[in-house]
C-alpha cells in the first residue's frame, strides 16, 4: 500500500528558533493583552512579538491565503468587503443578526490543528504550525494569521447554513467574521430558522452570544456591519445620523479643532471618506462636497489638496 504523501513546510530562516517548542511558548511572544474599545465594548487582543507576528504573516501569506474560504465569508481575505456583505440583502424586509460568543477564544488548539491536518500537513507539522498560530490553547484575536484561521474553521458551518437556505424559502446569508446576517422578505421564515442556526453552531463547539441576536423588520432601524438599510429603497448607507455627526466634525475640523478623539487629524477624516467611497458612493460624494466647501471657507490647503475618488476604485478598509 503506497504511504500517504504529506506537504512540507520550511520555516524562513529568520524565525528557525521559533520551531524549538520551549521558544513558542515563551508568554515573551505575547508581551501582554491589551484593551480595544469596538461598538462600545472591549476587546481583549494577543498581540505577538515582531518575530512571532512577521512567522505568521508567512503561514498567513503562504499557506493560509491559498486555501479556498466559503462564498459567504466577506472579510479576511483579498476580494472581499463590507459592501460584498450587505448586497444579498439589499432586497429584503427582515433581517436575523448575531454573532458568536467569545469567538476567537473558542477555537482551540485542535480546531486550528485539524485545519492544518486537512490542508495535508502530517500530525507533527500541523502541530508545529498550531503551536505558532495559538496562545493559552485558543487563537489569539491581534495575530496576524487569527482571521485567516478562523475563516478557515467557519467554512463547514457556512455550507451548513447554505443548505438552511436553500429550499426555496428566499433567506440570504452572509457571515462578517462572527457576524452572522440571515434576511428574507418573511419574519416567519427567519423565525423558523431559529433552532436550526443555533444547533448548527453548537454541534461545531461554538455558542450564539443572545445578548446580541436581533431580528428586525421594517419598522426599525436595521444596521448591518454599520451600514443601515434604506427602508425605501434596495440599498445600505451610513444613514442620517452618522452624516449628521460627521458634518460636526469635519465643520470642526476644518478650523483645526479636532471634537472627537476617533477624528484627531485631518488625515483620519481623509481615511474615513476613503472608507465611505467604497461602502456608499452617493453619500460620499455628499461629504466629499461638503469637505472641500468647508476648505475654502476656512482656507484649509490640507483639505483642498485632497482628491476625489473615482466609483469602482479598490479601497482597503
Amino acid at each position: 500500500m503506497k504511504a500517504k504523501q504529506y506537504r512540507t513546510v520550511r520555516i524562513p530562516k529568520r524565525n528557525a528558533k521559533l520551531t524549538n517548542k520551549k521558544l513558542i511558548q515563551r508568554k515573551s511572544n505575547y508581551p501582554g493583552p491589551r484593551s480595544s474599545l469596538h461598538n462600545s465594548s472591549t476587546r481583549l487582543l494577543h498581540i505577538p512579538s515582531p518575530q512571532l507576528a512577521h512567522c505568521q504573516r508567512w503561514i498567513l501569506n503562504n499557506i493560509l491565503y491559498t486555501q479556498t474560504i466559503s462564498k459567504w465569508a466577506t472579510a479576511y481575505a483579498p476580494g472581499r468587503s463590507i459592501r460584498g456583505n450587505v448586497e444579498p440583502h439589499v432586497k429584503s424586509r427582515y433581517f436575523l443578526c448575531m454573532d458568536l460568543a467569545n469567538f476567537f477564544g473558542s477555537i482551540t488548539f485542535g480546531k486550528v490543528a485539524s485545519i492544518f491536518e486537512y490542508i495535508n500537513y502530517s500530525t507533527e507539522v500541523a502541530r508545529l504550525l498550531t503551536e505558532l498560530c495559538t496562545v493559552d490553547n485558543h487563537l489569539p484575536q491581534g495575530g496576524p494569521s487569527s482571521a485567516a484561521i478562523s475563516n478557515l474553521v467557519m467554512k463547514p458551518i457556512d455550507v451548513s447554513f447554505e443548505k438552511l437556505c436553500a429550499h426555496g424559502s428566499g433567506i440570504s446569508y452572509t457571515r462578517y467574521a462572527d457576524d452572522m446576517t440571515f434576511s428574507s422578505t418573511s419574519r416567519s421564515a427567519l423565525r423558523t430558522l431559529i433552532p436550526q442556526i443555533d444547533s448548527t453552531v453548537g454541534s461545531h463547539g461554538l455558542a450564539i452570544n443572545w445578548a446580541k441576536f436581533h431580528l428586525v423588520g421594517p419598522r426599525r432601524r436595521c444596521l448591518v456591519r454599520g451600514l443601515v438599510k434604506n427602508s425605501s429603497a434596495n440599498q445600505f448607507g451610513i444613514g442620517k445620523r452618522t452624516k449628521r455627526l460627521m458634518r460636526t466634525i469635519m465643520y470642526a475640523a476644518a478650523q483645526n479643532q479636532f471634537v472627537n478623539p476617533k477624528f484627531n487629524s485631518i488625515a483620519s477624516i481623509e481615511g474615513w471618506l476613503a472608507y465611505l467611497s467604497s461602502v456608499d458612493y452617493q453619500s460620499y460624494v455628499q461629504m466629499y462636497s461638503y469637505w472641500q466647501k468647508l476648505g475654502q471657507r476656512f482656507s484649509n490647503a490640507n483639505i483642498l489638496t485632497i482628491k476625489r475618488i473615482e466609483q469602482g476604485c479598490e479601497i482597503r478598509v
